[in-house]
């Protein structure tokens, strides 16, 4: 899904539900409103994606992940 359409699936969403929902997503959105990485949270974003791009089999899908726990 697009952000174009997310943003149109959100503001549907917004236009329909009932007072105590909105207040609720409001306050959600508020919280985390202006919230920016730090310097380190960054670093080891940018470290976890070169490691991903230099190993790319050193990841598994969600789906094995889960079979492997109750394995």
């Amino acid at each position: 899904m697009s952000n174009t359409q997310i943003r149109e699936e959100l503001h549907n969403y917004i236009n329909r539900i009932d007072d105590q929902s909105l207040s609720v997503f409001y306050s959600m959105m508020k919280q985390h409103e202006g919230e920016e990485l730090s310097a380190s949270e960054k670093q080891m974003i940018d470290e976890r994606l070169s490691f991903l791009e230099k190993n790319p089999d050193s990841v598994v899908s969600w789906s094995e992940f889960k079979a492997r726990l109750t394995k």
